[in-house]
């Protein structure tokens, strides 16, 4: 669907602000920290073709993430309305 309310939810009005403040920010912010910083120490140890295959995968892995995120949320936002729904007209 292309004008849904739930992309307009995700894109246009800030849901992930609304997460983002929600949740443990400062845990949050510690655990990607230290991720980083892993990351960066294995990052040293490769190849040039390693590095080049890793920020591919590293691209691949962000894609299938966002849409995995987003059909997530759909799921979740369809459940609430079939809940509202059913509990209004029941």
């Amino acid at each position: 669907m292309e004008r849904s309310i739930i992309d307009l939810l995700i894109n246009k009005c800030g849901i992930h602000r609304l997460v983002n403040d929600s949740m443990n920010y400062a845990e949050y912010k510690e655990l990607t920290a230290l991720k980083q910083k892993v990351y960066d120490k294995l990052f040293e140890t490769l190849s040039k073709e390693q590095k080049g295959l890793m920020k591919k995968y590293e691209d691949l892995e962000s894609d299938a993430h966002v849409i995995y995120e987003e059909a997530y949320f759909r799921l979740g936002v369809k459940t609430g309305v079939r809940l509202t729904a059913e509990c209004m007209f029941d």
